[in-house]
């Protein structure tokens, strides 16, 4: 019988052959533990979000609802877990997939409202004190919601939000933004990705999300992307593929923490 050990040895391993049915088995069996299915459920969209399957990533976000939702507060269940008020059980990166996901199937008013909520709710961690990693995910997720903005027309909305993380993130990261504000400007046009484009960038973003920057830019170079899209475009992939080869940034997806509190 499979556990959830054996799916998160085949994931951290790429031994994506073999995960497809062990998940959907897992997920069936764990209903009475939450964080565990939680646990097999995140896994089981990231690897939908690398074959692009939007469609089953749909039904899994059906079955969780939002992240944030208090069925996923360790709380809930005080006689299964032991955790401070208030801890969530779904980590940064579902939150961040979660955020992102409508854009990926064209609701992208959808995902800039998530996104929103999910900076909103890292800069109210950054003024606790209390996340020694918030000022990274402040980072992302005012990159991605900037990129989001702008390609919905509101480059200006997207620089506001640049400017107003400038003071949350670390500061050896302040003059890549302003770098990007300065790219951003320059879009101001009003350029708009092709739809074959557009197709490109999103997958390179799901294989930024997923850590994989390396495969990102080998991607964006094969593609459209390398000759077509503007230089704002293509500067954002570069400040992505930066903040991971520099290690700025833990693993999004955190698994390795979810592995260790099983």
């Amino acid at each position: 019988m499979v556990s959830l050990e054996d799916v998160l040895n085949r994931w951290f391993t790429k031994d994506y052959s073999s995960l497809d049915n062990s998940i959907d088995e897992l997920v069936s069996k764990l209903e009475k533990k939450p964080l565990e299915q939680l646990t097999a459920i995140t896994i089981r969209i990231f690897n939908n979000l690398r074959k692009g399957d939007f469609k089953q990533i749909t039904l899994d976000f059906n079955i969780i609802g939002s992240p944030d939702d208090p069925k996923w507060l360790y709380e809930t269940y005080p006689n299964k877990y032991k955790h401070s008020s208030g801890d969530c059980m779904a980590s940064f990166g579902l939150r961040a997939i979660y955020a992102y996901f409508p854009h990926l199937i064209g609701s992208t008013y959808t995902a800039i409202d998530r996104l929103h909520s999910l900076l909103r709710s890292c800069i109210n961690q950054f003024n606790l004190g209390n996340d020694e990693n918030i000022e990274r995910r402040i980072l992302l997720i005012g990159l991605i919601l900037s990129d989001c903005l702008s390609q919905c027309y509101r480059p200006e909305d997207g620089i506001r939000v640049l400017n107003s993380i400038m003071s949350h993130v670390p500061k050896t990261w302040t003059k890549q933004i302003q770098n990007k504000i300065s790219h951003s400007y320059t879009a101001l046009g009003g350029s708009k990705l092709e739809s074959k484009s557009q197709c490109d960038y999103n997958k390179a973003i799901c294989m930024i999300l997923q850590g994989k920057h390396d495969d990102s830019i080998d991607f964006a170079q094969g593609t459209c992307l390398s000759t077509n899209v503007d230089t704002f475009v293509r500067k954002n992939l570069s400040v992505f593929q930066l903040i991971f080869a520099k290690n700025e940034m833990r693993d999004v997806f955190e698994l390795d923490e979810w592995f260790t509190n099983l």
